[in-house]
């Protein structure tokens, strides 16, 4: 039977005796593909980007340790200078992509922020119709008769 065959069914696997090999990439190809891939990610020249970055970065932290510290504990909250390191390491590691994305930075630290002030609220908004919902099931007290006339 041949694959070629139109109408016929390709063969599931290789004949028994055939075994396929895989390509196995050189150290030079892989040298090159690196090359490629740090070339598609120029480098940031401009620093009032990576300041901004930086900025946005360390609000979106802040934010984020808000949320976790009022799920998690108190001890989840950061300090200023926590969220201002962590917004310095991460623009750094981004400074790459800025040019591609750098706009949607402020985007992302503001919707962190909102996130944070509405989130409790909502969760408050659930407590209490959970609430409501356990009160309306309580079945109604009935007075006891007087015993005493």
């Amino acid at each position: 039977m041949s694959s070629d065959a139109p109408g016929q069914p390709l063969p599931l696997a290789a004949p028994a005796g055939e075994k396929k090999k895989r390509h196995r990439r050189t150290k030079a190809e892989l040298e090159a593909e690196r090359k490629k891939a740090a070339g598609d990610a120029p480098p940031v020249d401009n620093a009032n980007e990576i300041k901004e970055a930086t900025a946005a970065l360390s609000v979106t932290f802040q934010a984020l340790g808000a949320i976790l510290s009022a799920k998690r504990g108190e001890h989840w909250k950061l300090k200023q200078d926590e969220c201002d390191a962590l917004g310095a390491a991460w623009a750094n590691v981004l400074a790459p992509y800025l040019s591609k994305f750098g706009q949607s930075v402020p985007i992302v630290g503001a919707l962190v922020v909102t996130w944070s002030v509405a989130q409790p609220r909502i969760e408050a908004d659930q407590a209490r119709k959970r609430l409501r919902a356990s009160l309306d099931n309580v079945p109604e007290v009935v007075p006891a008769p007087s015993l005493v006339p």
